[in-house]
């Protein structure tokens, strides 16, 4: 396939609490997944861009945001989509979750604790997942 077309499931009735985006997958577009209730999402280190609010509202008004998992661990340096995009995940990030990196990934974000540190906050920031400390870093070897 290679690529899923802007808009393809907007406010379709998805709602697997798991989501596993197929590694022939190289492109979301933007809103493709718009208004989906995940709760947990994998992406592949295939995957290297990702439209413009592509899972943003993942819950079914007036309930809360599902999304409480992004797996991001099959990454092992930054992708382009995790600096450039933005609002990907907009009102879909629950108050409390699990961000999961791969341990390798590090080096790309920095050589110093405080490096990674600020490159984690800007990353929930621009992809709109809550600042706060009930979302947790996970590291994978």
């Amino acid at each position: 396939i290679g690529e899923i077309q802007e808009f393809a499931f907007y406010n379709a009735p998805l709602n697997d609490d798991t989501f596993e985006i197929p590694v022939s997958i190289r492109n979301i577009g933007r809103f493709a997944f718009q208004g989906h209730n995940f709760k947990k999402i994998i992406m592949p280190n295939e995957l290297t861009n990702i439209g413009d609010y592509a899972f943003a509202n993942s819950y079914a008004y007036p309930a809360a945001p599902t999304l409480t998992e992004l797996d991001l661990s099959k990454y092992e340096s930054v992708a382009e989509w995790m600096v450039a995009s933005s609002f990907i995940f907009y009102e879909a990030c629950s108050d409390s979750g699990t961000i999961k990196f791969n341990e390798k990934i590090k080096s790309s974000m920095g050589d110093t604790d405080d490096e990674i540190k600020t490159w984690i906050k800007n990353f929930k920031i621009r992809q709109c997942i809550p600042d706060n400390n009930d979302w947790k870093i996970e590291w994978i070897a």
